[in-house]
């Protein structure tokens, strides 16, 4: 995205802007860049002078943006009783502060995220993750253990995404070490209640430098900041795609006569994505349908599949003319459903490249390896 002269830190997408701070010494003006989002190209600077306000943002190493206040929120080095405060300011569409106040958090922090869907804070401090309030009551808290270097966080669709540079303390998630890959960085994925999902592992192979935080836009691109010879941004697209389909009301009729055809009116499928987003489905021009036979009669086990994941529902085929009763089952469609995942042997391992675009230009691709279920760690290629 652009080199300013020094080693960038932490940033934040808002509505219009990119901001993207630039480490200083605590002695020096603070900067945070702030990029049009549209166009990546330099809005304006924001300088906080300490002969102005005696005091800096100093190392910037997160900051944390408010999509319903508008509110940006920067971690600075004014202490009161030994706490770092927090910035609160907005950017005009100018790209200039206004409505500048500090806020007193409770306690010290590193990294700091807005959940702008609950109207609270997720912050990391001392091996913790603290979820607050808009007023910083305390809500829940849940150990977050690296033995790495600890950086920003992002939030994106219920998750967490705490950033950490490898450098030093590679056995912790390298199942051999590989001194080649000695300053790879990784992102941990927690849920709201504290459980390890997922992690995304980016090797220095692919992408030199030091993973400072992450941050989203609207549609799901994951913006990763690089301490780099100072190239501020990444951008990264992951492909959407189905991950599993369920039957949330089946369709009104299960039961037919010898030679009619199937009908799916009245189907709904839940759908999970990949991005953990779930979405409900009720146009059946995409939904392939195997395993009926209108000229068989008796039940019949009927497979849905909707962009490569399947579900299934049972059907019964009558003689022509025999009674056909409406059974409870099409009455109410709440029968048990029988769901089939695609099966994992099913899929080509091809290990899904995620496409990286360095916002110059140039393009690189990495692969985001490792997969940690609740309690059990183990690499793959997602």
């Amino acid at each position: 995205m652009g080199n300013y002269g020094g080693g960038t830190q932490g940033f934040a997408i808002t509505d219009k802007f990119i901001l993207i701070t630039q480490h200083k010494e605590d002695s020096d003006p603070s900067i945070i860049h702030v990029v049009d989002k549209k166009t990546i190209e330099l809005k304006n600077t924001i300088v906080i002078d300490p002969a102005e306000y005696g005091y800096t943002f100093g190392h910037i190493n997160d900051l944390a943006y408010d999509k319903n206040t508008g509110f940006v929120y920067v971690l600075t080095t004014k202490k009161v009783d030994g706490v770092s405060q927090i910035a609160k300011f907005k950017v005009n569409s100018n790209g200039q502060m206004t409505d500048y106040s500090l806020v007193n958090p409770p306690r010290r922090f590193s990294g700091i995220e807005y959940d702008s869907d609950h109207n609270q804070f997720i912050l990391y401090g001392s091996g913790e993750m603290w979820i607050y309030d808009s007023s910083f009551n305390l809500k829940k808290h849940f150990p977050a253990p690296t033995n790495l270097i600890t950086q920003g966080i992002g939030y994106w669709k219920g998750y967490i995404y705490f950033c950490n540079y490898e450098f030093g303390a590679p056995n912790q998630y390298q199942t051999i070490f590989n001194h080649n890959q000695a300053r790879s960085n990784l992102i941990y994925m927690y849920d709201l209640n504290g459980n390890l999902a997922k992690t995304l592992y980016i090797p220095n192979t692919v992408i030199k430098g030091e993973l400072e935080g992450a941050s989203f836009m609207d549609n799901g691109e994951i913006y990763m900041n690089f301490n780099y010879s100072g190239i501020a941004v990444y951008k990264s697209t992951f492909p959407i795609e189905v991950q599993n389909v369920t039957i949330k009301n089946k369709p009104t009729r299960l039961r037919y006569f010898q030679n009619e055809d199937i009908d799916l009116s009245g189907l709904v499928l839940g759908v999970t994505l990949n991005n953990e987003e779930k979405i409900d489905v009720n146009n059946v021009s995409n939904v392939s349908v195997s395993g009926y036979d209108k000229t068989k009669l008796g039940k019949q086990i009927v497979t849905l599949t909707y962009k490569g994941a399947r579900t299934q529902f049972e059907v019964e085929v009558l003689a022509e003319g025999s009674a056909k009763e409406t059974t409870e089952e099409e009455q109410g469609n709440t029968s048990k459903e029988e769901n089939e995942k695609k099966a994992p042997e099913d899929i080509p391992n091809t290990g899904a490249k995620l496409a990286i675009k360095l916002l110059l230009g140039s393009t690189v691709l990495a692969y985001f390896i490792g997969f940690i279920a609740k309690n059990k760690r183990k690499l793959y290629k997602i």
